[in-house]
């Protein structure tokens, strides 16, 4: 189990950030005054209701990771979904949970929880492109992971 602990604490900040990035809701607001080009954005957890796919890659421990799934965000910020990947070249396949905060400016934190490893990780993001995608990072020691999400 200790070996696989640094993989579930880097899977779950993985998907903490994607559900975090995908629940914060992005719409342009009215151009700001004096530059017609200027866009205020304004996002919530309503963004990220749904499913999206997403995919991270980087290094836990020293190992390299490289996963991808699908994830669901709640209108609570709660998240669900799947993973499939490898750790140390070491396959992985499991389910996760967690929460996400989403921000007025489109910047969130998530935790992923890997109940199987019994562990959790922690990570920031930003909902970009019209809130269709977010980019997130983990934010835990000895992780050092980034990734997307993208909505389905």
């Amino acid at each position: 189990m200790k070996s696989l602990k640094p993989f579930a604490l880097a899977l779950a900040v993985v998907f903490v950030a994607t559900l975090a990035w995908e629940t914060a809701t992005f719409r342009p607001a009215a151009a700001a005054q004096g530059n017609p080009f200027q866009r205020r954005r304004e996002c919530s957890l309503g963004t990220m209701y749904g499913a999206h796919g997403y995919s991270y890659s980087g290094y836990v421990m020293g190992a390299y990771i490289a996963i991808a799934g699908s994830i669901n965000f709640d209108e609570s910020g709660a998240i669900s979904g799947t993973y499939n990947g490898t750790l140390g070249g070491n396959p992985l396949k499991g389910k996760l949970a967690g929460a996400i905060t989403v921000d007025g400016d489109c910047t969130g934190k998530v935790r992923i929880d890997l109940p199987i490893a019994g562990v959790s990780a922690n990570g920031t993001f930003v909902i970009v492109n019209d809130g269709k995608e977010t980019l997130f990072t983990s934010t835990d020691s000895g992780i050092a992971v980034t990734g997307v999400t993208k909505k389905l």
